[in-house]
């Protein structure tokens, strides 16, 4: 299985738009970047995770983040890629 870690912050930014069902037009608008780029963009996260689709690809990460720790420092702004720590009682 292929850790989220290969991809880029770019990437993390626009796969955490894809959990939300952005599509390719709302994420060129939100990340200030052209709807083709934002297609590389996936084609490359589609590369990096070894996916074929979108649903995969938000499956996967999805999936992957229910098993990392709490903790991304490598993430940066992208950190809600990752599972958010629990409050304590």
């Amino acid at each position: 299985m292929p850790p989220i870690g290969d991809l880029t912050r770019r990437e993390l930014q626009i796969v955490t738009l894809m959990r939300t069902g952005a599509t390719t037009a709302a994420i060129a608008e939100q990340l200030f970047i052209s709807k083709t780029t934002v297609r590389n963009h996936i084609q490359n996260i589609f590369s990096k995770l070894k996916v074929h689709s979108r649903l995969e690809a938000v499956a996967y990460v999805n999936q992957i983040t229910r098993r990392e720790p709490t903790t991304r420092t490598e993430a940066g702004p992208a950190s809600a890629v990752t599972k958010q720590p629990t409050k304590a009682a």
